[in-house]
């Protein structure tokens, strides 16, 4: 009886961190509005953005997947690591709302800097505790690198 629990007790745990990661991911995608978008030059090599959503609930189930490994551990260093994740996760919604909703441009920019070094910390306590969690989480990571591009391009052509 108590390895159901267990199991039970994971999927719990699973779905929570599915849910923070997409739930954040579409509270985010609700900053951006179609026609702040349609109005600013686009620098070089924006996806659709069909394609950027895809691609944003993608990295969002592998960092839950990666945040559920890291809680696996039950090792006391996994606790600095999830909150680091939690707090990229909180700073990936805030973006779209500053830079489509606000039209703050320099701030999104800023805000993404900020959300890159919590993430570098979270991605470097993954690395110690899970390599696969390490693994999974990258993408995000390297989203965030890309919207960073993205962001400073908006800036530099609409200034």
């Amino acid at each position: 009886m108590p390895m159901v629990s267990v199991r039970r007790q994971d999927l719990r745990v699973l779905l929570f961190f599915m849910i923070i990661a997409l739930g954040l991911c579409l509270l985010g995608e609700t900053g951006r509005p179609a026609a702040a978008s349609a109005a600013l030059r686009k620098p070089p090599f924006e996806l659709p953005a069909q394609w950027q959503w895809a691609v944003t609930a993608a990295a969002g189930i592998m960092a839950a997947l990666a945040a559920y490994l890291v809680w696996q551990t039950d090792d006391l260093d996994a606790a600095p690591a999830l909150r680091f994740w939690l707090t990229g996760q909180a700073a990936a919604a805030l973006w779209p709302w500053i830079f489509w909703r606000l039209a703050w441009l320099a701030g999104g920019f800023f805000l993404l800097l900020l959300q890159l070094a919590v993430q570098s910390l979270a991605l470097a306590g993954f690395k110690y505790l899970r390599r696969k969690a390490y693994q999974l989480f990258l993408p995000s990571v390297i989203w965030t690198l890309y919207l960073g591009y993205l962001n400073a391009g908006y800036y530099l052509l609409n200034g």
